[in-house]
């Protein structure tokens, strides 16, 4: 049984194959849930698993087994943590590519979409933009241009993003691709919201 609440949470699977979900609302925004599969399993809880509340934020699993949490709603969020810790004092990162893509009307840089490349740098989308980042320095390695019109593709415009497969070249990853596409242009939320019916059913 989840204890509490889960609204707008994520996770992803751990590689020993247990779900490791993350944050929600209230008195779930620093919570961890852990849940691995069995016949007599529950869910269990860590109250204070994260370093801060977070809502609408992204989690990826890391080579070394670990996730990594960017981001959430609100600007206290513009950082990144890492689930498990590697101590009880370990830190929360800045991070201002979060800040740059924040519309404060409409914070379209929710849910930022997230891969790893072959390299274990981070592709980080959000907004209309994209970074390669490496966590380990904490050095944003390449900027990508904006995307074409400056459109925003994430939450709560809610496109879509994949890596697509890799391009191998006498078994070296010769290029590395990732679509990002969809979503609702960026004036819809706030027409919406102000009871513009055209927005309201798109």
């Amino acid at each position: 049984m989840v204890l509490t609440n889960v609204w707008c949470s994520s996770g992803t699977l751990m590689p020993d194959a247990r779900l490791v979900q993350t944050r929600g609302w209230a008195d779930g925004y620093r919570r961890v849930r852990i849940y691995k599969s069995c016949s007599t399993c529950y869910w269990k809880e860590i109250p204070n698993g994260l370093n801060q509340q977070r809502w609408y934020a992204t989690n990826h699993v890391l080579p070394d087994g670990r996730q990594i949490i960017f981001g959430g709603r609100q600007a206290f969020n513009y950082n990144y943590e890492f689930y498990p810790k590697m101590s009880g004092s370990e830190n929360t990162p800045s991070f201002p590519f979060l800040v740059r893509t924040n519309d404060p009307n409409v914070e379209n840089n929710l849910y930022p979409f997230v891969y790893i490349y072959p390299d274990g740098n981070l592709f980080v989308f959000a907004n209309n933009r994209a970074i390669l980042f490496n966590y380990s320095q904490n050095q944003v390695v390449k900027t990508y241009p904006t995307m074409p019109g400056g459109q925003p593709r994430n939450y709560p415009s809610i496109g879509s993003a994949v890596l697509l497969p890799l391009q191998l070249k006498k078994g070296t990853v010769e290029y590395v691709e990732a679509l990002v596409c969809g979503g609702a242009p960026k004036e819809a939320f706030v027409n919406a919201n102000n009871g513009d019916k055209m927005y309201q059913n798109v």
